[in-house]
């Protein structure tokens, strides 16, 4: 006989098993289960997803989001399993359905390809946040071009189909070359020496194919010789003390060796 559970949770129902992630799908609900600006509702599908596939059961991971037992879990994975990060979005529940077309989704994506008015909209770059509300405040304009009604999440949905993602942002620069300020003005500062470190660079790939054991030596500093903070073993509340005022003794250096190969430092 099977038996129910008088909060209406069937926890001897056979349930789905969560199929296996990619690492893409990691990525995306990692970061959603962290947002503060999606909605609560994909917040917490993104959270039990991601501890089922943790290896939590569904109750474990409904306790996890303040649910009772795991059959809404479940519901959920079935979801996943079929339409993948979409399902994070809850279905329609009442109301006129809001259906963004072709035209729609090439508005959003231009929005987001204009380049921010730093005095006006405060922000250097996009976020789901600021780019809803410059849609928003377009439509509030009377704008043709504007939508009144637009959450992060369809916004979220438009630039992941369009081939973007969430990412720091990374610096680089050209080799031997450097943008200083002189006398005011924007120069472009040239090492003498850029050949002669290009060849240092290929010696340290092309001499380790060649069998060669590689090293190169790095130096840091020059640092104040004042005695730092460490932290060492003593008793509860007693901890090593020492004076605030110090006599500096000159500078040192750190000298280190370094394989490029295996990452080693000495």
């Amino acid at each position: 006989m099977k038996i129910h559970s008088f909060s209406g949770c069937d926890d001897t129902a056979k349930k789905a098993p969560l199929r296996p992630l990619s690492d893409e799908e990691q990525t995306d609900l990692k970061k959603l289960s962290r947002s503060q600006s999606q909605s609560s509702a994909s917040v917490m599908r993104a959270k039990a997803i991601l501890a089922v596939a943790l290896g939590a059961d569904y109750t474990s991971a409904a306790q996890l989001v303040g649910l009772r037992c795991g059959d809404t879990v479940s519901k959920w994975v079935s979801r996943f399993n079929v339409e993948g990060l979409a399902a994070l979005q809850p279905r329609h529940g009442g109301g006129a359905v809001v259906q963004y077309s072709e035209p729609e989704k090439q508005r959003i994506l231009s929005e987001f390809q204009r380049q921010p008015e730093r005095q006006k909209e405060g922000t250097a770059t996009w976020s789901v946040a600021t780019l809803q509300r410059a849609l928003l405040q377009r439509a509030l304009r009377q704008a043709p071009d504007g939508l009144t009604q637009i959450s992060t999440y369809t916004i979220w949905q438009v630039l992941k189909e369009a081939g973007y993602s969430w990412q720091k942002s990374r610096s680089w620069l050209k080799t031997g070359q450097v943008k200083r300020i002189r006398k005011g003005k924007l120069v472009v500062v040239t090492d003498p020496d850029t050949v002669a470190k290009k060849l240092i660079e290929r010696a340290y790939t092309q001499g380790q194919k060649l069998g060669l054991s590689v090293w190169c030596e790095d130096e840091a500093g020059p640092f104040g010789t004042a005695p730092y903070p460490g932290s060492n073993w003593q008793p509860v509340g007693k901890p090593t003390r020492q004076e605030h005022e110090y006599i500096r003794n000159g500078t040192a250096k750190l000298l280190t060796l370094f394989h490029p190969a295996t990452v080693l430092q000495l």
